[in-house]
């Protein structure tokens, strides 16, 4: 009946060792017929008091002291040297012992009998019955009390299964919540990293959680949980004084159980942090990427001693799971650039397959155009000086008609001459809109070469100012260059790009020279260009003074054969053809601001990679 009692505790309680003691002491002390009983634990060589029933209140007292180390010649003593059941009839018969004597005068008690609890081999504990009278316990008592021990031992170690179970699910649990953030964060590894450190500070035995990365010699804290004060950000020498170092440099969990016990020279870095952020042990899980360390999962505490070899374990797990979470993003980070590789080059592909069309077009209509036109060019001003002729072989007899028809037919010869002069000034534009179709049909066609843009740009813009000034003699605008002096050579193709400098010049030139009427004696044109080096790309900006472009122009900049200029002043195609250049050709852009009546400014960028991404396009 008792022990069923006790069985039927264990299955209602799962995990509540207090109850089951409670019970087994109630019917140990009842049918044995004790004054009292205690029930012991074993833990590192020390005994401790896990249950009491009627123990009297000085020795209730004594034990609750915390666990104790006792003789050889205590009850618990033998048990410990024997493992098996020690019978006391009369205490008072056995050698003394200082501690033994001290227990009986405490605890007031005549007789004992202690029973060890056994795990397999190991012993974990004894449950102790007392009479304060003389006289032994039958065998029929002694069997039912090692029932009671065995009985101690299956809830003990329900309790160590459950327990781990409890464990095992909540870590499998923080496992899974860390592989969801994972999958929520593709693109960023701090929520992750995170929620490892809460996890680590939470299973792992901790006090406080810092997650360091390595950058090159260095390595710094990117999460931490915990009361010690955070140092994120700052960059900490790699070396094997410290925790994180160790496990860097070596590959593998660096353990120190007491800090205050390493070399003070050969671990001064770990001991100075110690001393200033008041922990006493620490351990570092390596973050392993092939084999090498990009960073440390660290835990520390206040107090000294190591951490179990579970804890180790799951510690790794979530160090694990950390370089899980970097790789992905770095993946997704390299999966996603090589997809807008592939989409710019696809759409570089389709685009110059388009133009490569539409420039055959215009070609061909450009050339069929131009025969005809260079007829009607070369007759009108051939038509012009046989006009001239006509009026000096004909002026003889002018004069001898009437004055009314003198004027008429002079009228008539001067509107002929007028219309000649027009039709010549337009047959000419035609020219100069044809040969722009013909050099936009053409592209790049130029051979690639390591180019010195300073020097590029340098001799672009002498061309362009002697130019404007061949054109227009009055022409002055004051040049500022800004040339950076680190910018390295890049690969281009030197007469596009020319071409590219000279159209933006020769737009910023035409923008102060229009602003220049209107804008006062104060004013200075002037058009300033920097170039400077971005590493992956140059840039190039042009900025002039001029005129400014109003935003509903802007967007229509880049398209063919659009123009702000008056007629016969612009073809419209000099922007088209350099955007193409640029951002077609070699990859880069070319973006424009502008306010105005204030300035606008041109930015050109050229990637070093192009070349690389347009022979994978196939051009």
């Amino acid at each position: 009946m008792a022990t069923s009692a006790v069985l039927h505790v264990i299955s209602s309680s799962p995990g509540e060792l207090e109850s089951v003691f409670q019970v087994i002491l109630e019917n140990a002390v009842r049918l044995c017929e004790a004054s009292f009983g205690m029930l012991f634990r074993l833990e590192d060589g020390a005994w401790r008091a896990v249950a009491m029933l009627g123990v009297p209140p000085a020795f209730a007292e004594f034990w609750r002291g915390g666990p104790r180390q006792v003789g050889a010649r205590t009850g618990l003593g033998r048990i410990a040297e024997t493992r098996q059941t020690v019978h006391f009839a009369d205490v008072t018969t056995e050698p003394a012992d200082p501690v033994f004597l001290a227990a009986i005068k405490l605890g007031g008690f005549r007789a004992a009998l202690g029973v060890p609890m056994l795990s397999d081999e190991d012993l974990i504990g004894a449950i102790f019955i007392y009479r304060q009278e003389v006289g032994p316990f039958t065998d029929k008592q002694i069997a039912l009390v090692s029932s009671f021990a065995a009985q101690a031992v299956i809830a003990i170690e329900n309790a160590r299964l459950l327990n781990e179970l409890r464990e095992s699910l909540e870590q499998q649990t923080a496992t899974a919540d860390i592989l969801r953030v994972i999958s929520q964060s593709p693109t960023d590894v701090q929520p992750v990293l995170t929620a490892v450190a809460k996890a680590a500070l939470r299973f792992c035995g901790a006090e406080d959680v810092g997650i360091f990365l390595r950058e090159g010699e260095q390595y710094l804290m990117a999460a931490h949980e915990g009361p010690m004060v955070p140092e994120v950000g700052v960059c900490y020498p790699l070396s094997r004084q410290t925790a994180p170092g160790q496990a860097m440099l070596d590959s593998r969990t660096a353990h120190f159980p007491d800090i205050n016990a390493l070399d003070s020279v050969a671990y001064a870095a770990a001991r100075d942090f110690s001393l200033r952020h008041g922990f006493k042990a620490a351990i570092a899980a390596p973050m392993l990427r092939e084999g090498t360390a990009i960073g440390t999962v660290t835990l520390r505490r206040s107090q000294a001693g190591a951490f179990t070899p579970r804890q180790i374990e799951l510690l790794e797990t979530f160090a694990a799971q950390a370089v899980i979470a970097i790789e992905n993003v770095r993946l997704f980070t390299e999966l996603r650039e090589s997809l807008e590789r592939l989409k710019a080059a696809q759409a570089n592909l389709i685009q110059s397959e388009k133009m490569a069309s539409l420039g055959q077009l215009a070609a061909g209509i450009a050339h069929e155009i131009k025969n005809p036109l260079n007829f009607v060019n070369n007759f009108s001003g051939i038509t012009v000086e046989l006009l001239e002729e006509l009026k000096q072989v004909a002026a003889p007899a002018f004069a001898q008609l009437e004055e009314d028809k003198r004027a008429e037919m002079t009228e008539t010869v001067e509107m002929i001459a007028g219309n000649l002069a027009k039709i010549a000034e337009h047959g000419k534009r035609a020219d100069g809109i044809i040969r722009s179709m013909l050099a936009h049909s053409r592209g790049g066609t130029g051979d690639w070469q390591p180019t010195s843009i300073n020097s590029l740009v340098e001799e672009a813009l002498t061309l362009a100012y002697h130019g404007a000034r061949a054109q227009d003699k009055d022409f002055n605008v004051m040049l500022e260059r800004d040339f950076g002096a680190g910018v390295r050579p890049i690969d281009v193709v030197p007469q596009d790009i020319t071409r590219v400098f000279l159209n933006l010049f020769s737009n910023g030139f035409y923008a102060t020279s229009k602003r220049r009427p209107s804008a006062g004696a104060d004013y200075r044109p002037a058009l300033r260009v920097t170039t400077r080096e971005l590493g992956e790309a140059i840039e190039i900006r042009v900025r002039d003074n001029g005129t400014g472009i109003a935003p509903e122009v802007r967007q229509k900049l880049f398209q063919p054969f659009f123009t702000t200029k008056p007629t016969g002043e612009g073809t419209g195609l000099g922007l088209s053809i350099s955007y193409d250049i640029v951002a077609l050709q070699h990859g880069g852009s070319i973006q424009v601001e502008s306010e105005v009546g204030q300035y606008t400014e041109f930015t050109v960028r050229l990637p070093r990679a192009r070349r690389a991404v347009q022979s994978a396009g196939g051009h």
